[in-house]
This record gives C-alpha cells, sequence and structure tokens, in this order.
C-alpha cells in the first residue's frame, strides 16, 4: 500500500522541464531512519523491501548513465 503524504508528480514535472532522467520514486519508510541511526543499511538488513528495491533500481539507473 501506498499513501502519498506529499502531491504527487511534482519531481517527474521537473525532471521533464529541466530536461533530465526521472530515476525512482522513493517511498517514505520510517525503517530507514531507525536503520540508519543504528549504522545499518536498509539494504542489507531489509534486502526484500519495497525501499531496498527502489535503491538498488535507482543504482542501476544511475550506473547505466554513468556508462553512457
Amino acid at each position: 500500500e501506498c499513501t502519498n503524504i506529499f502531491s504527487s508528480g511534482g519531481g517527474i514535472a521537473l525532471s521533464e522541464m529541466v530536461k533530465v532522467p526521472f530515476l525512482a520514486k522513493l517511498p517514505i519508510d520510517p525503517a530507514i531512519g531507525k536503520l540508519a541511526d543504528k549504522g545499518k543499511s536498509i539494504l542489507v538488513t531489509l534486502p526484500e523491501s519495497q525501499v531496498a528495491q527502489v535503491f538498488r533500481k535507482l543504482v542501476e539507473e544511475l550506473t547505466k548513465s554513468k556508462e553512457a
């Protein structure tokens, strides 16, 4: 389930306006802050979480753009 606490679509609109790729839409997950406070990565601790999956996709997109 996803609840948009901010208005939706602003990042995509801005990326189109300035002609840069829109790389990811990151969900807000309280686990990120809690794990970061403990010095732990959500990618390692909760690798199957929605946030971790989005982060991995973001890294893939950044790597592709770096190689291009």
